[in-house]
C-alpha cells in the first residue's frame, strides 16, 4: 500500500487508563479522518490505526501513507493546520510517551492491510538497495503480507510549515520497519525469524506488535458527514 508515495508517517502514544475508550473514538470518529485530509489532495493517501500493542513501544500506532514529504514544506504548506475538535482537545492532554516521525520509504513489499502489525525503532546500516531486499525476504514469510522500511527524515516537520525536530546525537540514521501480517498470533510465532531478517538492515532498538483497528482511504473521507463529535464532550453542543 505504499507504492503510491515516498513517504509515510509513524506515531506511538500511550493514553491514560480511565480515557482510553474516548481515545479510540476520537480516533475513529475524528481525528484520523481530520489529520488525514488536512494536506489536501495527493498529501496524505490513507492512514491506519492498531492498538492493544504489545511490547516496548507505546500501545497505539498511527501510520498514514504520503505522497511527497515535501508536501509539508512546499509552498502554502503554513497555512495547512489539522482541524482540532473539541473532542480532540479534550483527550490529548492525557497522552504520554508520543514518538512520532516521518520517513522516507526505503524499501516495500507486499500489498493489502494486514490484520496485524509489528513495529520496529532501528539504527540503520548505510547499504544501497538493502532496505528493499529485505522488505521482499519479510513477505516470504508465511505470516507476513506487507513489510515497509523507512529512514527518519529530520528536515522534515511533524505538522505541515512548522519547524523540523532537532535530531538526537546518535539518531542521524533513525530507521522505521512495518511489518503487517494476517494473524497477529502467527506473526508472534515468527517473530524470531521477523528479527533475524530485518537485523540485516539495522540494530533494533525496540519493537511492539498491534492489532489492527480502522483503515480510511482519502478518496472516503467526503463521505464521513457526521465523523466530528464534538457532543461527546459538551452535551449542550447539537
Amino acid at each position: 500500500m505504499l507504492k503510491a508515495g515516498n513517504g509515510f508517517f509513524a506515531m506511538w502514544a500511550g493514553i491514560a487508563p480511565d480515557v482510553a475508550a474516548a481515545f479510540e473514538l476520537m480516533h475513529a470518529r475524528d481525528h484520523l479522518a481530520e489529520h488525514l485530509a488536512y494536506l489536501g489532495e495527493g498529501g496524505i493517501l490513507w492512514a491506519r490505526r492498531y492498538g492493544e500493542g504489545q511490547g516496548i513501544l507505546p500501545p497505539n500506532f498511527a501510520f498514514y501513507g504520503m505522497r511527497n514529504l515535501d508536501r509539508l514544506t512546499g509552498p502554502g504548506s503554513a497555512e495547512r493546520k489539522v482541524f482540532e475538535t473539541e473532542f480532540f482537545k479534550a483527550i490529548r492532554p492525557h497522552y504520554r510517551d508520543r514518538i512520532a516521525h516521518h520517513c522516507r520509504v526505503l524499501g516495500s513489499a507486499g500489498a493489502g492491510t494486514g490484520s496485524a502489525v509489528a513495529t520496529f525503532l532501528l539504527d540503520l546500516r548505510a547499504e544501497d538497495g538493502a532496505p528493499a531486499q529485505i522488505a521482499d525476504r519479510l513477505t516470504r514469510l508465511p505470516s507476513i503480507t506487507a513489510a515497509h522500511i523507512g529512514a527518519v527524515d529530520w528536515g522534515v516537520s511533524i505538522r505541515a510549515g512548522g519547524e523540523p525536530p532537532p535530531c538526537p546525537p546518535g539518531d542521524e540514521r533513525l530507521g522505521i520497519a512495518v511489518v503487517e501480517g494476517f494473524s497477529r498470533w502467527r506473526m508472534a510465532g515468527e517473530f524470531a525469524s521477523i528479527i533475524e531478517i530485518l537485523g540485516q538492515a539495522g540494530t533494533i532498538r525496540s519493537a511492539g506488535h498491534y492489532g489492527f483497528s480502522y483503515a480510511l482511504d482519502y478518496a472516503e473521507v467526503p463521505g464521513l458527514r457526521h465523523h466530528r463529535r464534538d457532543h461527546e464532550v459538551d452535551p449542550q453542543q447539537p
